[in-house]
């Protein structure tokens, strides 16, 4: 009996994942396609670039000393893993995003709707057979950090992190854009909205993050080009979480942040750790709110749980909708209608709810650390 459960279980998981129909598929036939090979050619090329422009010396050492080399392959690796996890954090929505969003154009999704797959496997078919060439990716540019190592000043622990937090990067961004497509509020135009968001929530919270109003006091003062203290937002954003493995805002020890308490203590002491963690919790979060929304539009006449909640959730504001003023319409009803009703508005709407709902995770985490301080 035990036996007989434990094969069915693990023939189960194998189909849900390693086995998937939709990974088999796309795996083998994407892996063959001339678009991902010019890909994979512009990802190593920008970065073998930079390693080139930056670590000259590298390459050609004569007349400078081993510590000058470790110096400039410090140097080196921060900008050149930078660069990866900017491109891992738009590639991985490149990729995931437009699968749905390909489907639904060429009216196939409903079709795969209709097949024996499950809605697991669905979405992490789909999620996960377009991370395989995102992580794939990240990995031919291993060589090049390699580089870095020779001359010292680069710990293989140090590449690990880094890959680590582009993989987490795109793992998160590609579970994000997979739960916007599945969810059916829009189309590329919210994609786009996405690209932005994506944007500018890396930029402000990243300027915010190097200012003094977001410095652990407890961390050292840190000595390479930056010269500042470790942000709070370091567990959580994945640009300072790299500025704390390559030493330029060095975390605080395990001594300093004992007064913390835990898992503010170990997020502080381990950004990096932490920042992987935390990605991973909110991608497998997403994922499963994915599943309820892969069948939704087939299943809106059925009396289920969901359209029930729902149903009582937007009770008031259909009767809003029922009782409020006839609007007036422009000569031009279709530009009205883009202009004025929702449909036009939902990729603004999903980014306005996720920048609220960040901002509010974000003052939480910061109260907690402000008053455990």
């Amino acid at each position: 009996m035990g036996t007989t459960l434990l094969r069915d279980l693990g023939l189960w998981l194998w189909r849900l994942l390693p086995g998937n129909p939709i990974v088999v598929r796309v795996v083998s036939a994407g892996g063959k396609r001339v678009r991902h090979m010019w890909a994979r050619v512009a990802y190593l090329g920008v970065l073998f670039v930079v390693m080139l422009v930056l670590g000259t010396d590298l390459l050609n050492p004569r007349g400078s000393s081993l510590a000058a080399l470790a110096k400039q392959s410090t140097t080196t690796f921060m900008v050149v893993s930078m660069v990866q996890l900017f491109l891992m954090s738009f590639i991985a929505p490149v990729f995931t995003a437009g699968a749905i969003t390909q489907e639904k154009d060429s009216n196939t999704f409903d079709i795969l709707l209709t097949t024996p797959l499950s809605t697991g496997q669905i979405v992490l078919g789909t999620l996960f057979s377009r991370l395989f060439f995102v992580w794939a990716l990240l990995l031919s540019g291993l060589p090049i950090f390699c580089i870095t190592m020779i001359y010292g000043g680069v710990t293989t622990a140090e590449v690990f992190k880094s890959f680590g937090l582009a993989a987490c990067t795109g793992l998160v961004t590609g579970a994000l854009a997979i739960l916007i497509s599945v969810a059916r509020i829009g189309t590329r135009r919210t994609i786009f909205s996405f690209f932005l968001g994506v944007r500018l929530n890396l930029q402000t919270n990243s300027a915010f993050g190097r200012t003094s109003y977001a410095a652990v006091a407890v961390a050292p003062m840190g000595s390479g080009v930056f010269g500042a203290r470790m942000s709070w937002l370091a567990p959580v954003h994945p640009f300072l979480a790299l500025l704390a493995v390559t030493g330029q805002t060095p975390p605080p020890t395990p001594e300093a942040a004992y007064a913390y308490g835990w898992p503010w203590r170990w997020l502080l002491v381990h950004p990096a750790y932490g920042y992987m963690l935390l990605t991973t919790l909110a991608s497998a979060a997403m994922i499963a709110l994915s599943l309820f929304f892969v069948r939704a539009g087939q299943k809106e006449g059925e009396a289920t749980l969901w359209n029930r909640l729902r149903s009582v959730l937007t009770l008031r504001g259909r009767r809003d909708e029922l009782t409020h003023q006839p609007r007036r319409v422009w000569n031009n009803p279709i530009a009205w209608r883009e202009a004025n009703t929702r449909g036009s508005a939902a990729g603004a709407s999903a980014t306005r709810w996720l920048f609220i709902i960040g901002g509010v995770i974000g003052a939480i985490v910061l109260l907690a650390a402000h008053r455990n301080g």
